[in-house]
């Protein structure tokens, strides 16, 4: 993999696709304040009730900002060789998880360069904060694990 990785405009369609843009606040599943494409913090503050409605455009251009800021977390984190297509599922489950949930099963098995297992433990990431499997959560992760292993 290249020093410093560019995600793949497939990957942005695919986070566009799970996030889906709204121009208004609202409570994600896990009751987290919202707003553009699952942005709860615009520039350097949270998202609340009380957050301005925002444009299309101006959500693809935080959306542009925080695959750069998630990107880099990413990139930070792994410390092994990987291909495109598995950096962009990490950045996709990175953007939805944070950087912090991100350091976690995932990055260890990458690190240890067991696949397989980094590929099944994006499964693990399907719960919301209350531990119930959400369905669209699980519909992206077998998505992300798809372009992980590069499954058509």
């Amino acid at each position: 993999m290249q020093n410093n990785p560019t995600v793949q405009q497939s990957t942005i369609d695919l986070i566009r696709g799970f996030e889906k843009f709204v121009g208004i606040p609202y409570l994600d599943t896990n009751n987290v304040w919202t707003i553009g494409y699952g942005a709860t913090y615009i520039n350097g503050q949270p998202v609340t009730h009380a957050t301005p409605p925002i444009t299309l455009e101006e959500a693809e251009a935080l959306l542009g900002q925080q695959i750069k800021m998630y990107a880099a977390g990413v990139s930070n984190s792994i410390k092994t060789l990987i291909n495109q297509h598995e950096f962009d599922a990490c950045v996709s489950l990175c953007y939805n998880v944070g950087v912090g949930g991100f350091a976690s099963t995932v990055v260890r098995e990458i690190n240890a360069q067991d696949f397989p297992a980094a590929a099944d433990a994006f499964l693990l990431w399907d719960k919301d904060r209350f531990d119930n499997v959400v369905p669209g959560l699980l519909n992206r992760r077998e998505a992300e694990r798809a372009v992980f292993l590069q499954i058509n």
